[in-house]
Formats: structure tokens, sequence, C-alpha cells
């Protein structure tokens, strides 16, 4: 019998999944079944791919997964960021979605650190518990 998912492993089965609604909605805006952002094909595309790639490699967690997630975060802060400036000068509103995606992003990152410095302290000392 396999032992419970810890929150930890839950946390990332839930930006996982996340992340597939992501890929759907930029599938589906590609495809032009949904009105998007103002997007290009293209940009729907290119979101689609790295969404489920995101959402496979959550559940796995290489160690190398931090790196591409930051730059992945970088880079939303700097497109949700923006938006969400955008939409509070204008209108005084609050682009929530944007607001939840950059904190479950930021929450990642610090979360894929967090293993990787731990996975590291254990290699370092194998007695460590």
């Amino acid at each position: 019998m396999s032992p419970l998912p810890s929150r930890r492993d839950r946390f990332f089965q839930l930006v996982a999944l996340g992340s597939l609604g992501a890929a759907t909605f930029h599938g589906l805006s590609a495809a032009g079944v949904l009105v998007g952002d103002g997007s290009p094909t293209w940009r729907h595309l290119l979101f689609a791919g790295i969404d489920t790639l995101g959402a496979w490699l959550l559940l796995r967690r290489p160690r190398w997964l931090v790196f591409p997630m930051a730059l992945l975060t970088a880079q939303q802060f700097q497109s949700h960021g923006s938006r969400i400036v955008t939409w509070w000068n204008r209108d005084r509103s609050l682009d929530w979605i944007s607001i939840i995606l950059l904190i479950a992003l930021s929450a990642t990152v610090a979360l894929l650190w967090r293993e990787r410095a731990d996975a590291r302290a254990t290699y370092a000392n194998p007695e460590r518990p």
C-alpha cells in the first residue's frame, strides 16, 4: 500500500490541474472557440504547449524544474502583472485570474526551491532524517 500524498504533493497536483485548465483555455482560444485576450494564435498555441508540459513536469518534479519555472513566473509577472495594473488603473477592477495565477506560480517556485534544497541537504548528509 502506497503512502498518502503529502500536502506538497497535493499542492503540485492542484497546480498541474490548473496548468491543464490554462492549456485548455489557450487551445480553445487558438481554435477560435473562445474569445481570447487578443493574443495571436501562435501565442495561444505556444502557451497551450508550455502549460501541458508544465503540468506533466510538476507531477514528476525534476530537480532542475525550479529554473524554467522561475523564468515562466517572471514572464507571467510581466504579462499578467501588467494586466492587473491596467485593469485597476482603467476600471478599478481586479483581474482575479491573474492574481491567483501569480500567487500560485510564486508559491510553486518557492516550494520547488525548497525541495531542491532539501534534496541537496539529504545528499550532502544522508544520515539526516
